[in-house]
């Protein structure tokens, strides 16, 4: 197999769109909550829910070719995506509603984070 066809670099580009998706999520529902005290915690919840949606589409399918189960895989998976959610949150929350970090590099550098661990995840637990 061609490296640019490997389940790494199919993750990748199942990654850059959920990414360009996710922030642009995330960019919107800030602007929409305006003044609101936990507006990154709650941006990102929102940005991640619609990114996990279009990862599991994605991921299951062409990255990592599994077939049946689906509903295990998906119940796998919603488990995995929640615990990164949280995580992701929280990391969002503390650093810029509380520290007034940017939100742009330091969202960046948060899901850089949560993108190795959930791709060690599926790879080795969900998929």
């Amino acid at each position: 197999m061609p490296p640019w066809n490997s389940p790494v670099a199919r993750f990748i580009t199942v990654g850059i769109t959920n990414t360009a998706l996710s922030y642009a999520v995330f960019v919107l529902a800030l602007s929409l909550l305006g003044g609101y005290s936990y507006r990154a915690g709650v941006a990102q919840m929102a940005s991640y829910g619609l990114g996990s949606a279009w990862s599991f589409y994605w991921n299951r399918g062409w990255t990592f070719g599994a077939e049946g189960r689906v509903l295990r895989q998906a119940l796998r998976f919603t488990f995995v995506q929640g615990l990164l959610l949280m995580a992701s949150s929280a990391l969002m929350s503390v650093t810029v509603d509380m520290w007034s970090w940017p939100a742009a590099p330091t969202w960046i550098t948060v899901m850089a984070f949560i993108t190795v661990l959930n791709y060690l995840s599926l790879k080795y637990w969900v998929f």
